[in-house]
């Protein structure tokens, strides 16, 4: 078999392994909870924690079992056995090259990331992401609260419980979803991809795997047919954080500053879902409230570090136009859609 596709193939298979083994403690986990006597609220916060924490103990196991099995990739068949040995020695995988993202070095520079991510990335992003539809008479937010709220599933009901609570609740159910999206799709995601294939093709595979996973309300049941509209739409805005965050990790190798912006982020929109169920105006009250002081913030950022933004935006490029001249041939552009696909399809059980 060619290495590249080789390399492309074990890298594939981490990303499905993680998808098994989180599926199946998963389920062990809910059929635990069902035999607790709870009330709601601890429920769903137990069960988003529950969820965080088996899907980073499934990369932990699939992260030491591909190491020790599948990834000598580096190894020259050509070396001595003394080089080997010590080839090997380097290679023993250890927890801490999983858990790299979370460093704590430069902490108060992290800070200053996250704000920048917010500001300039995230709720800009997310503001636009509700005003385009709005300009077509397309109400984003009630199809959010449709989507979320669902007669399926209790873990959307905090948005429906006293403003108080439903606000503590966001907080914490947030932290644990941000927790353990940007742990897998940044993480865990980027560190296999750099081990089996290149950076590019792990910026890329992170990256659309993220829009991929927010375009799955594609599967949500529809009463009419404008809403398709909105996957395709949710998809889109997905794929930019993802391509944002991809390059933010691969660049700095810092997660908490992309765990507090991502957190942030659900946090607000959480607030503003519930804003427009209550029949708050989106103009008059929640645009002056919110988004404005924000955008003030973001004025200033963009005013004091243009230079470094239009530096970070050629990065972006750059990470692009690597993984074109990086790819064998064009064959392999069909098979990275293939497996994206694959992929994602794996990820939703």
């Amino acid at each position: 078999m060619d290495k590249n596709i080789e390399k492309r193939m074990y890298f594939a298979l981490s990303i499905i392994f993680l998808a098994v083994f989180y599926f199946i403690f998963r389920m062990i986990f809910d059929v635990i909870l069902d035999f607790i006597p709870l009330n709601e609220p601890v429920r769903i916060i137990l069960t988003y924690l529950g969820h965080a924490l088996m899907n980073i103990s499934a990369a932990m196991i699939v992260f030491y079992f591909m190491n020790k099995s599948f990834l000598r990739l580096d190894e020259d068949d050509s070396a001595s056995e003394k080089e080997s040995l010590s080839i090997k020695e380097k290679a023993d995988p250890s927890l801490k090259l999983l858990f790299q993202g979370f460093t704590f070095k430069n902490f108060r520079s992290q800070l200053k990331s996250a704000l920048f991510l917010i500001c300039v990335i995230y709720i800009p992003l997310d503001f636009f992401s509700y005003v385009i539809p709005l300009i077509f008479k397309l109400d984003v937010l009630e199809y959010q609260a449709d989507a979320l709220i669902s007669p399926e599933s209790i873990l959307g009901n905090y948005l429906l419980y006293d403003i108080g609570l439903m606000i503590i609740m966001t907080f914490i159910i947030h932290f644990f979803i941000a927790l353990r999206e940007e742990f897998v799709f940044r993480g865990f995601y980027i560190y296999m991809g750099e081990k089996t294939v290149n950076k590019s093709t792990a910026f890329i595979f992170s990256a659309f795997l993220f829009g991929m996973a927010h375009f799955s309300y594609i599967f949500l049941p529809y009463e009419g047919a404008s809403p398709i509209f909105y996957p395709f739409w949710w998809g889109f805005n997905g794929t930019v954080i993802g391509i944002t965050s991809a390059y933010f990790y691969i660049s700095k190798k810092q997660l908490w500053p992309l765990i507090f912006a991502h957190w942030t982020n659900n946090v607000i929109s959480a607030i503003i879902l519930r804003r427009n169920m209550d029949g708050v105006p989106f103009w008059q009250e929640t645009f002056l409230i919110i988004y404005l002081p924000i955008f003030v913030f973001s004025i200033v950022f963009l005013v004091k570090y243009r230079k470094s933004l239009i530096i970070h935006i050629k990065g972006i490029f750059n990470f692009f136009k690597d993984y074109i001249i990086e790819i064998p041939n064009k064959a392999f552009f069909a098979l990275d859609f293939a497996l994206i696909i694959i992929l994602w399809l794996m990820s939703l059980f």
